[in-house]
């Protein structure tokens, strides 16, 4: 079939070498970002034991997150001039990145940031801490709306989760320091207005797809507005007209009446294209283990695009078979009419 497909030309069709092209980055950006989190990561007992002493006792977390200080300065001014703060966090929180009202519900010592988690542990329970900045993520306001104890197994059984913890958040923490190394590198930043020419541009038609692009839905924007630049990096712009394509091939569209989420948004479409120029810098997509992953989804869109041209196009059901289809299976197709709730 893989055969049949790429005698048929499938293979040099512009749509599969994007797809191809598209895998290879994609590749090759995770096959990097797995040695951002360098190697073996050890933990002390000391370190288990210290950490599992504070097993008893959990906090119920609310947060506002921000893409930066000013915007948690914001945040505050609003918080302190008496907004509601599950209010505020719904206006600054990206969406569906964080639950209704910020709220992050019951939480263990060690499963927040290193900044946050020391912040849970001394904050006054309904008073806002921050803005507290979590390097790679942004910056976080937080209440701590109370506490409880509780009584963790024996440290025999705990160990093991315990030292798993404490090896995530160092992974975490080199990979974070690693990204913003080289995000500094690639100097990636929103570039002025983004967010307002973004939302200008694509509030039409994204409101007219509910929230995604239909085919065509763009084709009434300019060149000069396909050109505005959203975001900067080295090397490279990130303009709306990348923007469309990120969100025609399926991106979460931000929420273009908040300025914040927008922002949030861009920014990381940018910081996706420094990590492909990267990843291409050290010929990321070269490596063999890339190229055994990029060959087999390769070889699956032309088993796909060959069966559907040669098999499903080919099939032609007129309205006596699908009479005769529904008659025969017509029981399986009950309906609800009504429910009592």
């Amino acid at each position: 079939l893989i055969e049949g497909a790429k005698a048929s030309g499938l293979y040099r069709d512009s749509t599969f070498l994007e797809f191809a092209t598209n895998a290879r980055d994609r590749a090759s950006i995770e096959a990097m970002l797995r040695t951002f989190q360098g190697g073996t990561i050890g933990v002390s007992e000391a370190e288990a034991h210290a950490l599992y002493a504070r097993l008893s006792i959990e906090s119920h977390v609310r947060v506002v997150v921000t893409s930066t200080s000013a915007m948690a300065d914001a945040a505050r001014d609003r918080l302190d001039a008496g907004a509601p703060f599950e209010q505020v966090a719904d206006l600054f929180n990206a969406l569906g990145m964080t639950p209704a009202g910020g709220d992050a519900g019951w939480l263990a010592p060690g499963v927040l940031p290193p900044a946050l988690d020391a912040a849970a542990d001394t904050a006054m329970s309904g008073r806002v801490v921050g803005p507290l900045q979590v390097t790679g993520v942004g910056w976080f306001l937080m209440r701590i709306d109370g506490r409880r104890d509780v009584t963790p197994a024996p440290f025999a059984e705990m160990r093991g989760p315990v030292v798993d913890r404490l090896r995530q958040r160092k992974a975490r923490a080199a990979f974070t320091r690693a990204l913003e190394r080289l995000k500094a590198e690639y100097e990636v930043r929103l570039a002025g207005g983004a967010a307002q020419a973004m939302a200008r541009a694509l509030r039409g038609p994204l409101d007219t797809g509910m929230g995604r692009l239909q085919p065509g839905a763009t084709a009434g924007l300019d060149e000069a507005t396909r050109a505005l630049p959203l975001g900067l990096y080295r090397g490279g712009t990130y303009s709306v007209a990348d923007a469309v394509t990120d969100l025609q091939r399926g991106s979460t569209a931000p929420n273009l009446a908040m300025a914040p989420s927008v922002e949030r948004w861009i920014e990381s479409q940018t910081l996706q294209r420094a990590l492909i120029a990267e990843a291409r810098t050290r010929h990321a997509g070269e490596e063999p283990a890339v190229l055994r992953t990029t060959r087999t989804q390769e070889e699956g869109y032309l088993l796909d695009a060959y069966y559907a041209r040669e098999v499903s196009s080919a099939i032609a059901i007129g309205p006596e078979a699908l009479q005769a289809e529904y008659a025969l299976r017509q029981r399986e197709m009950a309906r609800l009419e009504a429910a009592q709730v």
